[in-house]
């Protein structure tokens, strides 16, 4: 088990948590791709047994999902599954069908641009309909894997990043336009890509991810997201619920009632 911590100055690597193996991004050669680098740079040049479990992690680990490296240690050496999810953001996981389209939302443009992508690859992925529940909808990379599926995602990644590197072409020029984040900042559309990636390689290996984090003792990252906690779960119990019988009744009144919640707060309805 290797599991990194991604720091970027002396002030991120003085917090890192106690445990995880520093990964230094503090002179990044592709500072235009964000954490996708250094994650790159290590897959690329350190030696991995197939079966150990590797994990890249933000310096903002602990405060997004309150956990430590003995906690998710302890998790980890209890599993047998290929890929442990640590995900915060349970709000955007329940009520949003897949990443994809809770990309859009926030990041107009990105549900086209992928869709172009993956039909131009070949992956056989319809995002319009993708509906993933809490088993396959990864965010910010916060997941732990097998390196046999890391060697898969790094493969399926670059992919992305070949194309974004053809600036002269419509899917590259579409990959490198700039889009907001909410803090302010901006940042190229292939980095809000190619950290879901994780979830369009497990739909293609058919393939769930346990749940390593408990939702209910994380941060919230809505206003009153405590407060409609166990309304969350029953969507994502809807998504699951479709996903197994294939039955559209429980596609319908998902989309209702994420619409409801999403308009009592005032958020995108797509």
């Amino acid at each position: 088990m290797r599991l990194f911590q991604i720091y970027y100055n002396d002030e991120t690597l003085a917090n890192l948590d106690q445990g995880f193996i520093p990964l230094d991004n503090t002179q990044p050669e592709r500072p235009d791709l964000y954490e996708y680098w250094p994650i790159r740079k290590a897959l690329l040049t350190k030696n991995f047994s197939d079966d150990e479990y590797i994990g890249f992690f933000s310096p903002r680990l602990k405060e997004k999902t309150n956990l430590t490296f003995d906690r998710m240690a302890d998790k980890i050496n209890q599993t047998r599954s290929g890929v442990i999810s640590f995900s915060p953001c349970f709000e955007e996981i329940a009520c949003y069908p897949n990443s994809f389209i809770q990309g859009d939302a926030v990041h107009p443009g990105l549900l086209k641009t992928a869709q172009r992508i993956f039909h131009d690859l070949e992956l056989g992925i319809d995002l319009h309909t993708l509906i993933q529940d809490q088993t396959r909808t990864i965010y910010s990379n916060y997941f732990v894997a097998t390196y046999s599926f890391w060697k898969e995602w790094l493969q399926l990644s670059e992919k992305i990043f070949k194309i974004s590197e053809d600036k002269n072409s419509i899917l590259g020029s579409s990959l490198n336009h700039m889009v907001k984040h909410r803090t302010g900042a901006s940042y190229a559309m292939k980095v809000f890509i190619i950290e879901r990636l994780v979830s369009i390689l497990l739909e293609m290996k058919g393939m769930d991810a346990e749940i390593g984090i408990d939702f209910n003792k994380i941060p919230t990252t809505w206003p009153d997201g405590e407060k409609i906690f166990f309304t969350l779960m029953d969507l994502d119990a809807l998504k699951g619920h479709h996903i197994k019988t294939k039955l559209s009744v429980y596609q319908r009144f998902y989309e209702e009632r994420r619409r409801q919640i999403l308009r009592r707060l005032a958020l995108d309805t797509r």
